[in-house]
């Protein structure tokens, strides 16, 4: 297994994608996706949205990307040349939304060289309802995206995810696809690096975060619930050196088949810009690959987007 630094560099949320999300809509930019412009069905202002491309505006006001939220709506964007940074941290295994956690609004190649180092473009800290929104001056945008940096304490570890990464001719849209930034409990590191110890060939990779690690889910939009049965496949095929890790049903352990009903994953040794999408049956079922990466000493979030249930 490659022991060197990788990085997600989409964003879904087009996620991650985006560079939201970093995948679909989750790219690492974030998991930004790279499916640029507006919609044929755009709607106006006012108007339900969960993506920036439901828009006519190109712009949807939202906080959370999954479960697509009901208060998402079409908007006019930020002034030409900034980009609206609307987001919520929440814990990865859990769920819940948390209060006070600064999220370090980062270059994603920064990230890549010095997760725990790089100099921020700007920070935003949520409120008590786990939120946080902030406008960013892109007079230097970013060649690769945006990341969202969540350091480390005595509860969570570093973890990194993907936002947005630039569409068409370098230009970023007015606002981040990937609005979730999940972080990753050191319970929950410790835990499941037990549980990896089952495979001997990890033992260079663990415990989890040494080299990096990616540790995802795939989730269904409508609720957020996890997506059962799914297995992760790579579009360099065959020449893929990724290893993937799906959460066992009874969550006690890991198989490399596919996913629980919790649909969380943990993947290590991506390409810089490798493309993952959820399988089912033969069948893809993500809403947009999701772009997957890997640096040390850090935990990469990613989430990858399945339209329903």
């Amino acid at each position: 297994m490659k022991d060197t630094l990788w990085l997600l560099i989409a964003l879904c949320a087009a996620p991650l994608s985006l560079a939201a999300g970093c995948g679909g809509d989750d790219d690492a930019a974030g998991d930004a996706g790279t499916d640029a412009g507006v919609d044929t069905d755009a709607v106006a202002n006012g108007e339900w949205c969960d993506q920036n491309e439901d828009c006519i505006s190109g712009f949807c006001e939202t906080y959370v990307s999954v479960p697509a939220s009901p208060d998402g709506a079409c908007a006019d964007g930020v002034a030409t040349g900034q980009i609206r940074i609307m987001g919520n941290v929440r814990d990865y295994r859990t769920g819940a939304f948390l209060e006070g956690r600064q999220v370090k609004v980062t270059a994603a190649m920064d990230a890549l060289l010095n997760p725990t180092g790089a100099a921020p473009l700007i920070t935003a800290t949520t409120g008590a309802d786990g939120l946080f929104d902030v406008t960013l001056a892109m007079t230097s945008p970013p060649g690769v995206g945006l990341v969202g940096i969540v350091p480390d304490d005595d509860t969570y570890f570093l973890t990194i995810t993907g936002l947005v990464e630039p569409e068409l001719e370098g230009a970023y849209p007015p606002g981040i696809r990937n609005h979730d930034v999940r972080i990753v409990s050191k319970d929950v590191v410790d835990e499941w690096s037990g549980y990896l110890e089952a495979f001997p060939e990890l033992d260079a990779n663990l415990p989890l975060g040494t080299t990096g690690a990616v540790l995802g889910s795939v989730l269904y939009v409508g609720d957020g619930s996890g997506v059962a049965g799914a297995a992760l496949v790579s579009n360099l095929g065959e020449t893929s050196m990724a290893e993937i890790f799906y959460l066992d049903e009874d969550e006690l352990g890991f198989n490399q088949d596919a996913t629980g009903s919790s649909g969380l994953f943990v993947l290590f040794g991506p390409s810089i810009g490798e493309k993952f999408d959820a399988v089912i049956g033969g069948e893809v079922v993500s809403r947009l690959a999701a772009t997957m990466g890997q640096t040390a000493n850090a935990i990469y979030n990613n989430t990858v987007q399945v339209e329903g249930p």
